[in-house]
């Protein structure tokens, strides 16, 4: 702590972190829409400026991080510090907790008292609500993987508190082995979103395609007060009858959900 000081606050040295973590994260974020849809005239697809702006969020992380650190083992943490900076990791947790309690509140208004929704005016919702879960949506089984997911977060939870202990008490060699197992549990989360990045591409190379049709130009112009097609000229369809005689259609993925049933339609000549 700087000689003079009458105080037990840390007045933190002039830091280019704060300005270049702002300036990274909304580069991060442009370039995840870049690579998602495409913006400022690069087409979809393309990655660099997100990965660019990852690189200056990992190395705001890491200067700062390094920046704390230097400062404690100066002695620049005094005790009134040092709770202000476990005040801080509270709040951040409580608001974890608060999350993940929005996201159950939720879960279980819908799955206890969804009756209460069918007694609006709306038919519609009435009829969405009339069960739970809603029809055409699939359920994850509770004891599969969400009981993994749930095992692998407590443990790992287990784990960090053995090394922060260990830490306590000086025992280095533990302190690591909680860190390390702490670390290969957070990867196995992730290595469970393998199996859905297939499913991922294959629903935007599906939502590709459907934009593409709702994109395409027509070749007959809609929009024209007498288009060829109502004149007789080239493309007329003049003189033809259409027909359609008890179609039904649905989905494959919800095949027993009719789109069309017993669909029938007659279009005159000149209707």
């Amino acid at each position: 702590m700087a000689a003079g000081v009458k105080h037990d606050y840390h007045l933190v040295d002039p830091s280019p972190y704060p300005l270049i973590g702002s300036i990274a994260a909304t580069v991060m974020a442009l370039g995840g829409v870049m690579w998602m849809k495409g913006l400022f005239g690069l087409p979809e697809g393309t990655s660099w400026l997100f990965f660019a702006g990852l690189a200056g969020v990992l190395y705001t992380m890491a200067g700062w991080w390094a920046d704390v650190i230097k400062e404690a083992n100066r002695g620049d943490h005094t005790p009134v510090v040092s709770i202000g900076l476990r005040y801080g990791m509270v709040l951040f947790i409580a608001s974890e907790v608060m999350f993940f309690v929005a996201w159950f509140w939720i879960f279980f208004e819908a799955a206890l008292f969804h009756g209460n929704r069918t007694l609006g005016s709306i038919e519609e919702v009435q009829a969405a609500w009339a069960t739970f879960p809603p029809k055409g949506i699939e359920t994850i089984p509770a004891f599969e993987l969400p009981l993994v997911n749930t095992l692998t977060l407590l443990l790992s939870g287990t784990t960090v508190t053995w090394a922060h202990h260990a830490l306590q008490v000086g025992d280095r060699k533990s302190a690591k082995t909680g860190l390390i197992l702490t670390v290969l549990l957070g990867a196995l989360s992730f290595g469970q979103l393998g199996p859905l990045v297939g499913q991922v591409a294959a629903a935007r190379a599906a939502a590709s395609d459907m934009f593409g049709v709702i994109d395409a130009v027509p070749a007959v112009d809609v929009e024209s007060d007498a288009p060829a097609l109502y004149r007789g000229g080239a493309g007329s369809a003049r003189g033809v009858r259409i027909e359609f005689q008890d179609v039904s259609f649905a989905y494959p993925s919800r095949a027993d959900t009719p789109v069309l049933a017993g669909f029938s339609l007659v279009i005159e000549p000149g209707q």
